[in-house]
C-alpha cells in the first residue's frame, strides 16, 4: 500500500461503497440462500421474498440522502453526527471488505435522516392542500 497510495485509496473508497451496497452476503449466499430457502428443506418462494425484501435498503438509502441534502441545505448543526457516520464508514473502508449487514448500526441515523426529508415532503403537501389528511369530500364537491 505504501508503493501505491492511489491504489489504496481506491480501495477503500470502493470498501466504503460496498458497506452500503445491497449484494447478498457470503453468509447468506452460502447459508440461507442454498440451505434454509432452497428446496426441499426450505421454501424458494422464501427465497424470492428474501430477495424483494433487500430493496427497501434502496428506499431507505434514497430518501436518507435526500434528507442529509436538506440539512446540509439548511445549515443544520447536528451535534457531530456527520463526524460519526464518516468515521464509521472511514474505519470499516480500513478494516473490513464491505458488507452492507455491517452498516446495520447506522440505519438508526439514515432512518432520521429518511424521517426528515418525508416530513419535509409531507409539509411541502400540507402547504399544497390545506386540511389534509382531514379532508373527507373531494375537491370541488358540496360538503
Amino acid at each position: 500500500m505504501a508503493g501505491s497510495p492511489a491504489w489504496a485509496a481506491l480501495l477503500y473508497a470502493r470498501r466504503a461503497i460496498a458497506l452500503f451496497s445491497l449484494g447478498r452476503p457470503w453468509e447468506v449466499r452460502a447459508l440461507l440462500a442454498t440451505r434454509t430457502f432452497a428446496p426441499p428443506a426450505g421454501s424458494a418462494a422464501a427465497n424470492r421474498a428474501y430477495g424483494l425484501l433487500l430493496f427497501q435498503y434502496y428506499a431507505t438509502y434514497l430518501a436518507a440522502l435526500a434528507g442529509a441534502i436538506l440539512l446540509a441545505r439548511e445549515r443544520r448543526s447536528l451535534g457531530g453526527v456527520w463526524t460519526i457516520l464518516t468515521s464509521y464508514v472511514l474505519a470499516h473502508a480500513v478494516v473490513s471488505d464491505g458488507n452492507f449487514r455491517l452498516a446495520a448500526p447506522l440505519y438508526p441515523v439514515l432512518c432520521l435522516f429518511a424521517g426528515h426529508a418525508i416530513a419535509a415532503l409531507l409539509a411541502r403537501y400540507r402547504a399544497r392542500a390545506p386540511g389534509w389528511p382531514v379532508r373527507l369530500t373531494p375537491p370541488g364537491a358540496r360538503a
